[in-house]
């Protein structure tokens, strides 16, 4: 809101949900006015000018119902052979590593991966280096840990 003919308004917090009748108007300039008195001084209000909204912003909240995201039987710790898909050389701390090459999609939940090793997909690429393993959970999220 502004006193009519000012440059700047000034942003206020609503004081109702909705704003219907010449009350409720009354009760946006109070709190026009107060907002102002604060910000600027008391001594600074201008209601002889009368108001202006010059813009609205409203918030809301809409209650979502959280994901069931799906989950997955457990299957054993070593991934299935048909997961290898090869293996590659990797650069890590200034020296070549061997890795063992896995396919993403044909990890089951449960496996368990040990560095070095790299989980190839067409949209990432996860490196286990050694030292560290990976177990991928029910929900097809990778963990990994340091051994």
């Amino acid at each position: 809101m502004q006193y009519r003919g000012q440059l700047n308004d000034l942003e206020i917090e609503s004081p109702l949900p909705s704003a219907a009748t010449a009350e409720d108007w009354e009760k946006l300039v109070d709190a026009f006015n107060a907002t102002y008195g604060r910000v600027y001084a008391a001594s600074a209000r201008s209601p002889e000018l009368g108001y202006s909204v010059t813009g609205a912003i409203m918030r809301g909240a809409v209650p979502i119902p959280k994901p069931k995201i799906p989950k997955e039987p457990l299957e054993g710790e070593t991934p299935p052979e048909a997961a290898k898909t090869g293996t590659r050389k990797f650069y890590r701390k200034k020296r070549w590593v061997d890795a063992q090459l896995y396919r993403m999609e044909a990890l089951r939940p449960g496996n368990r991966v040990v560095g070095p090793a790299i989980i190839e997909s067409d949209a990432t690429t996860f490196v286990v280096p050694d030292g560290f393993e990976t177990f991928l959970d029910g929900h097809r999220l990778f963990h990994l840990k340091e051994v």
